[in-house]
């Protein structure tokens, strides 16, 4: 095998070992979680995010799925937040939807 096939397999592993970290579960900006999780129901915040790390479910009408070092902000060095919370209420259909998320509390 010539150096510049070796140098080709070697490049493509590392590519796709790159392809997989950036693709790790969790690890999201937090506007690509925003736009990913508005009006969605629990089981399809479930199915993209997994399950959350706690559950805030005081109020039925509003229960508020808490997610653990899921998101990070770019606007400030690409900062891991703590916490992101996902609150649910219902939509005009009656619905729990995805209405608003709140990063780092």
């Amino acid at each position: 095998m010539n150096l510049f096939s070796r140098f080709k397999k070697a490049v493509l592993l590392l590519s796709l070992l790159l392809l997989i970290v950036a693709c790790k579960k969790g690890d999201m900006p937090r506007g690509q979680f925003q736009g990913f999780a508005a009006d969605k129901t629990e089981a399809e915040l479930i199915e993209k995010f997994g399950k959350p790390d706690e559950e805030d479910r005081k109020d039925p009408n509003k229960p508020v799925l808490i997610y653990h070092k899921r998101t990070f902000d770019t606007d400030n060095y690409n900062t891991q937040d703590p916490k992101t919370r996902v609150v649910l209420e219902k939509n005009k259909d009656g619905k729990l939807v995805c209405t608003s998320v709140e990063f780092g509390v």
